[in-house]
């Protein structure tokens, strides 16, 4: 009895083996890649329906790794473990390497705001924390804002500015937003979706199924994919070495704020700081332009960290007569 028991535990180990070599990345995935010069983007409606497909993980277990959302571990998220891990490699390493420039002021205004903190990887799978980002749909930024609720949590849309590219206005926008869905359905997973394909639909499959488990609920494909996209993308993202992601992150962005003249001209102000315009197209997503609103009287721009000094020798060449709008903000 004893040879038999270890000969079906060398069997057992060697199937645990082929299940993990069967995870080891190969290919870039479906999504959709996006950079700070292009209109065009992806977003959760372009995902496939890859769940049903009959494959299924290995699970392997959690090393001291803690979560304040609810966790829940079943086929459907282990499927979309296995797709980060396979198909979406590529482009989810992509998006793990850019979290760091911006995941850490999310986490502050998310504790804010009393939220679960890993509600940050929400940002991962709308945009891959993305500012420019931008749907078929016309949903812009990290948060993927439509034009309407970006209107009702006071983000500005103009000639000249899309707050809905901000990380920090529009991480303050969606954690207002997912507050106000967690005071309708009191459960995270019917908050997320109702984010995704919006609350009056959540309710009326709450309706149709007199229940408020999202996973009994008959919702549109992309909408029940949603959330277990977003546990395996939390799980992954929370510990990405154990499931292959040897990720060399990017640094974070060090700036500081200062008020300049409207109508600067960020080439101008590129050149006379030392650094690339596209540095301060990114620090600056939410122009539209390469220059500051010209109706504004000043603008709170940021720039990198550790230029003040020179800041202030740029300002005659900004054409702004009264020097005293080129100051720090606050």
């Amino acid at each position: 009895m004893k040879e038999v028991v270890v000969k079906l535990l060398k069997y057992v180990k060697f199937g645990i083996l082929l299940c993990v070599c069967c995870a080891i990345p190969h290919t870039r995935g479906p999504i959709i890649e996006h950079d700070a010069n292009q209109d065009i983007g992806w977003s959760g409606e372009d995902t496939l329906n890859v769940w049903g497909r009959g494959v299924y993980a290995f699970h392997p277990l959690e090393e001291e790794i803690t979560f304040d959302v609810p966790m829940v571990r079943n086929d459907r998220v282990e499927f979309f473990v296995q797709y980060y891990q396979n198909e979406a490699y590529q482009s989810y390493a992509t998006y793990l390497k850019r979290s760091v420039k911006y995941i850490e002021p999310m986490r502050d205004i998310f504790k804010k705001h009393d939220l679960p903190q890993d509600l940050v990887y929400l940002a991962l799978i709308e945009s891959g924390y993305n500012p420019f980002a931008y749907s078929r749909a016309h949903a812009m930024g990290p948060w993927q804002f439509l034009a309407g609720t970006a209107r009702i949590y006071g983000l500005s849309r103009n000639k000249w500015v899309d707050e809905r590219r901000d990380p920090v206005k529009s991480t303050e926008a969606a954690a207002r937003y997912l507050k106000d869905l967690y005071e309708i359905f009191e459960d995270w997973y019917l908050v997320l979706a109702a984010y995704n394909t919006g609350q009056s639909r959540v309710l009326t499959a709450m309706k149709e199924a007199q229940s408020r488990d999202y996973w009994a609920l008959d919702l549109p494909t992309q909408t029940e994919d949603y959330v277990p996209r977003f546990l395996a993308a939390t799980i992954i993202a929370k510990n990405p070495e154990q499931y292959g992601f040897d990720i060399a992150y990017e640094e974070p962005f060090e700036h500081e704020v200062m008020l300049v003249p409207g109508k600067t001209d960020l080439k101008t102000t590129a050149a006379c700081l030392g650094c690339e315009v596209d540095l301060l197209r990114r620090l600056n997503p939410e122009l539209k332009h390469l220059v500051t609103p010209p109706n504004a009287s000043s603008y709170p721009l940021r720039i990198p960290r550790g230029s003040k000094e020179i800041f202030d020798l740029c300002c005659e060449k900004l054409g702004e007569p009264n020097r005293g709008v080129c100051r720090p903000q606050g």
